[in-house]
């Protein structure tokens, strides 16, 4: 049980923090869709921020996509990485801490048709892993390949992660067929120690849900 003066302490952070870790008990999950008025994820260990950095121009905008990007990048407490950019955007990202603060995960909704999730490691974060791609080469079915990798809407996500070596991803969306519309989800599992991959679930609907408190607030 918290003190009154934990809980002091633990809401005595600039304006944005405030936001981002004392209006509900699920934004202390680690993970955070990147709206323009949620700036800052710390890792769980506080040792690293993950910062948007929104551009001059879509400051107050409510535009779902921009055409000028907004700016991800890192920080470390410890100096060593001042500051470290980590990619462009412009439409939309998630962040997921691992547990241990060793990797973090950004699910890049890079247009209306496109999802992909890109882990970075702290210790080497200039060799960041698609997740699409090492899904495409970890053997799934050919039933699998054909809807994952359509060409007309096609998100891969992380959907949680609790444990340090094991992470649930989604991969859902749709294509069109002249006289039908198909639609997906499935399920997988993924270790990363092993680099291994388990499908959980498979659905015939599309679900772009995931563990984000806030993910209302920006949408995919």
């Amino acid at each position: 049980m918290q003190t009154l003066n934990s809980r002091i302490r633990l809401c005595v952070f600039p304006t944005l923090l405030i936001v981002a870790f004392c209006s509900s008990a699920a934004v202390a999950k680690n993970a955070l869709n990147f709206s323009r008025s949620l700036q800052q994820l710390p890792s769980p260990d506080r040792l690293y921020v993950v910062h948007n950095l929104v551009a001059s121009e879509n400051k107050g905008s409510d535009l779902l996509y921009v055409a000028t990007p907004d700016e991800l990048l890192i920080t470390s407490k410890a100096g060593e990485r001042k500051r470290r950019t980590l990619l462009k955007y412009h439409r939309n990202v998630d962040v997921f801490w691992a547990p241990d603060s060793k990797a973090f995960v950004v699910n890049d909704w890079k247009n209306n048709s496109c999802c992909d999730a890109v882990l970075y490691k702290v210790s080497s974060m200039q060799k960041p892993i698609s997740l699409k791609q090492n899904l495409f080469a970890s053997g799934i079915s050919a039933d699998e390949r054909a809807l994952i990798f359509n060409k007309d809407h096609s998100y891969l996500f992380v959907d949680r992660w609790d444990k340090p070596a094991e992470m649930v991803v989604k991969a859902s969306g749709h294509y069109f067929l002249k006289t039908k519309t198909v639609s997906y989800t499935f399920l997988y599992l993924w270790d990363l120690k092993l680099n291994k991959w388990k499908l959980l679930k498979k659905d015939s609907t599309e679900n772009l849900e995931r563990d984000v408190s806030n993910m209302a607030q920006f949408g995919a």
